[in-house]
C-alpha cells in the first residue's frame, strides 16, 4: 500500500467512525426530586442508579443510569397499567451500552404490538399474558413479577414466547418482637 492510500484510509476511518456520533442522544426525563432511588452496586463498587415515580395521570416511569464494564447504560422507561393493574403500554429509549435503544409495548381494542431492538410482533391479547421487555429497567421485570404473583397458579405466558412460573421455595416465622409474620421465598 502506497502513503497516499493508508493516508486516505486513516482519513475514511476516521469520517466513518465519527458519523454514528452525529446525532444527538435523545433528551431523557428527568427524575423528581422524590423518586424512590435505588443505589446500584456490583462487587461493591457503586456504577449508578435506578429511579422510580408516578406522574400526576398514574403513567409509572424509571430511569436508569450505570456505567460497567466501560459501557454507559442511560434508559427512560414509561409504563401504563390498565384497572385490574395489567400492562396496557411500555416505552423505553435511551442508551444501552452505548447504543441507541427504543422498545415499545401496547394494548389497543384486545391486540397487543410490540418492537424491541431485536424483535417484533402482534398477536391478540388475553388474561395472564404479559410482555417480557428485551431491556428497560428494573421496574418492567417488577411490573412481570407482579403480573405473576395475581396470576392463577402464580403463573404468566409471555410475549414474545414463553412462560414464567413462580414456585414457592421456602416459608418461615420472623418477628419484631410484637408482631410475628411469615416470610415465604
Amino acid at each position: 500500500m502506497q502513503r497516499g492510500q493508508v493516508i486516505g484510509f486513516f482519513v475514511l476511518l476516521m469520517f466513518w467512525a465519527g458519523a454514528g456520533s452525529a446525532t444527538a442522544a435523545p433528551k431523557l426525563a428527568a427524575p423528581p426530586r422524590a423518586a424512590e432511588t435505588w443505589v446500584i452496586i456490583s462487587m461493591g463498587a457503586e456504577l449508578g442508579w435506578s429511579k422510580r415515580w408516578s406522574d400526576k395521570d398514574g403513567r409509572r416511569w424509571s430511569r436508569e443510569t450505570y456505567t460497567q464494564y466501560g459501557a454507559a447504560t442511560d434508559i427512560e422507561q414509561q409504563i401504563v397499567l390498565g384497572s385490574k393493574g395489567e400492562l396496557q403500554s411500555f416505552d423505553a429509549r435511551g442508551s444501552l451500552a452505548g447504543a441507541d435503544t427504543l422498545e415499545n409495548f401496547s394494548v389497543t381494542q384486545g391486540a397487543f404490538v410490540f418492537s424491541s431492538p431485536i424483535d417484533a410482533g402482534a398477536g391478540e391479547m388475553r388474561e395472564n399474558l404479559s410482555y417480557i421487555a428485551y431491556g428497560g429497567t428494573l421496574d418492567s421485570r417488577i411490573l412481570l413479577f407482579d403480573a405473576a404473583r395475581r396470576a392463577p397458579a402464580m403463573a404468566v405466558d409471555l410475549v414474545p414466547s414463553g412462560r414464567m412460573q413462580l414456585e414457592r421455595l421456602t416459608s418461615a416465622p420472623f418477628s419484631n418482637g410484637r408482631t410475628v409474620r411469615t416470610l415465604t421465598a
